[in-house]
């Protein structure tokens, strides 16, 4: 569960971090500032993605209504709006993590 919460509040922070640079109707060099965010928390999404796809099927409706509750408690969104979000992130980060093992070399033994 804890992979899916990592997952899942970097999804919206790069969310977020695009809300806040389009507001103006274009990205430039001075919206670099709402990407910090998103650079500091790389780390610790993609730390536990092993455990990531695992984690998301075994998700039980107690630990569904605890995400719900996170992403209140840590992003300004309308609750009309949060389970909407909540799903388009995680199958957002199922889809990176597809990227991500694509991209991974394989473990040659020696």
């Amino acid at each position: 569960m804890e992979s899916v919460k990592k997952v899942l509040h970097f999804i919206i922070t790069i969310g977020n971090a695009m809300g806040k640079s389009l507001v103006d109707g274009k990205l430039g060099s001075t919206d670099l500032v709402n990407f910090l965010p998103v650079v500091m928390e790389a780390p610790g999404a993609f730390s536990g993605l092993q455990n990531f796809g695992s984690d998301l099927k075994s998700i039980t409706p107690e630990q569904r209504l605890e995400l719900v509750q996170y992403v209140k408690d840590n992003f300004s969104i309308p609750e009309a709006n949060i389970e909407a979000v909540i799903e388009r992130a995680l199958s957002a980060g199922v889809e990176i993590v597809a990227i991500i093992e694509a991209f991974k070399a394989p473990i040659v033994s020696a």
